[in-house]
This record gives structure tokens, sequence and C-alpha cells, in this order.
């Protein structure tokens, strides 16, 4: 009888044992353990990157032209750091040229085997740059192809999304061209560039929940020191570590979209590609936002 009770006791014990354990362990969710959302980014993309001469800042590799090493290469690391979409720069002199074209049709090529969006943003290297009207902008870029790329950037009804700089005097809208192609330009339907030194308590999206973030700026260093990595630079690059920054405001802003200057912008020190002086660091930071 003793030993009938003592066998009763032992099971009785490892009987709440287990009952405790499966009562306390509560095993999370899925999407507990997942990582937060990144936020959209469309990075600024430079085709040829003014690179400046007599200083130590290149692209690793170097490169030479829009070539379709480089854009498999960089649409490769923009797929890894998970950049939403591509803005190419091109000035409306460049926009005329027809290797402009075809160099642009093989990246938006390349750029839909990665699913990443591309559109143009159309600056100028002229002050004062020349007038814009959309209408003929828009019958240019319908006649040359420049709408048929699957993977074009559109806005929220389907409809191509073009870039213009702020610099533009851009003529008034259209309501007929609203459901052919959607201008956003820069300072107007999209804020403006940022520039001069980094206020991170100052950084605000747009009520569309849009925001600028700047990898780096050298405009209020010496000349001679922009092109090589020195503490007087306006927003200095620090392995990172202001970039850091603004994409932990940006997150706690709620901001809901993320303009990136740059991809490769070497003359303003504003680039996020790998290079000579802190290889991928800004990738990894970008892909882990």
């Amino acid at each position: 009888m003793h030993n009938y009770k003592s066998l009763y006791y032992i099971v009785l014990s490892v009987f709440l044992l287990v009952v405790s354990c499966v009562t306390v362990y509560q095993p999370s969710s899925p999407a507990a353990e997942e990582d937060p959302t990144p936020l959209p980014v469309w990075t600024v993309y430079l085709p040829n990157p003014e690179i400046p001469a007599h200083g130590t800042i290149r692209p690793v590799p170097a490169h030479q032209g829009w070539t379709n090493l480089r854009m498999e290469r960089d649409l490769d690391r923009m797929a890894d750091a998970k950049i939403t979409a591509v803005l190419v720069v091109v000035t409306p002199s460049q926009l005329l040229a027809e290797d402009f074209h075809e160099r642009y049709r093989k990246f938006a090529e390349l750029a839909e085997r990665h699913s990443i969006q591309i559109a143009l943003l159309l600056t100028s290297l002229t002050r004062p740059a020349p007038a814009l009207e959309r209408n003929n902008i828009y019958q240019y870029l319908e006649n040359k192809g420049f709408f048929e790329f699957s993977n074009r950037l559109c806005n929220k009804d389907g409809v191509p999304v073009v870039l213009i700089g702020e610099e533009f005097s851009l003529d008034a809208s259209l309501p007929e061209l609203d459901s052919m192609v959607c201008f956003l330009q820069l300072g107007h339907e999209l804020p403006a560039l940022p520039s001069g030194p980094m206020d991170i308590p100052a950084m605000q999206p747009s009520p569309d929940g849009v925001l600028w973030i700047r990898a780096a700026d050298n405009f209020g260093c010496a000349p001679y020191n922009r092109a090589r990595p020195t503490d007087d630079w306006t927003i200095p690059r620090k392995n990172g570590g202001p970039f850091q920054r603004q994409l932990e405001q940006a997150r706690y802003l709620g901001a809901k979209l993320l303009l990136l200057d740059s991809w490769n912008d070497y003359s303003r020190g504003s680039f996020v590609e790998n290079n000579s002086l802190d290889q991928d660091a800004f990738l990894k930071i970008l892909k882990n936002r």
C-alpha cells in the first residue's frame, strides 16, 4: 500500500509539472519575431556621377560609364538594401540623346528582374533653369517609350510618375494629363531637398509622410577637402552614425516614404554605395532600417 501511494504521488507530481510547463510557456507569434517592415525608399541615382579629382574617395570597384556590368552590380546592391525605387537623374539635354534612351531601357530591363521600380528625375545644371511645359514633356516621353516599362514607378492610381527638380519653372497642372502622367516636383508635391547641417529634432515628414534622408554633405567644408574624409563636412559621414540617426528618427516620426540623397553623388559627398572610405557601412545600415 505504501508503495502504491508513493507511485501515486510521483505520477501526480510529474503530471502537475508538465501542466505547469505547458501553462507557463507561451510560444511567440511569427509576427512578433519578424523585423518591422522596412520603410519604402526612393533613391536618387546618377548614371554618370562626377568623381572629384585629387581626392581619395572612389566607388568600389571603380567604374567608367553606365555599363551593363555596373548596372547589374548597382541593382544587386540596391535589392539587397531593400531599395524600392530608383530616381534616375537626367538633364533636359541628356534626355534628348539616343544613347541615354538605350541605356535607360537596359537599366529598366535589369531593374525589373530585381523587382525595383524606376522613374526619371529631371534636373538642371544651369541657373536659372529653363521653363518646362508638362504637355511637351509627356508627349516626348510617350513617343520615346519611357512609359512602356512594367516596373515604371506609378502613383496609387497606377499613373506613371515623373519627378521634376525644384529649380525648374513648371507650368500649371493640366487636368487632361492627370490620368496619363503624374508630375511630382520637389518643393511642391514632394518636399524640397534639405540643405545645410543636419538637425534631427527639426526633421518632419510632409503631410503625406514623405521625408528626405541624406547620406552626408560636404558643401560646408573647404573645397580641397570635399573629396577627402575630413571633419569639416556639413554632415560628416562618421561611418554612418548620422545616417543611422536619421533613419531612427524617420521611424519614430511615422514617415511613410523616404527619399534618399543619394546612391552615388560624390560631388556632394552624399553616397551610400560601396566606396573606398567606409566600404559597405551605409548599405548595411540601410538594409537593417
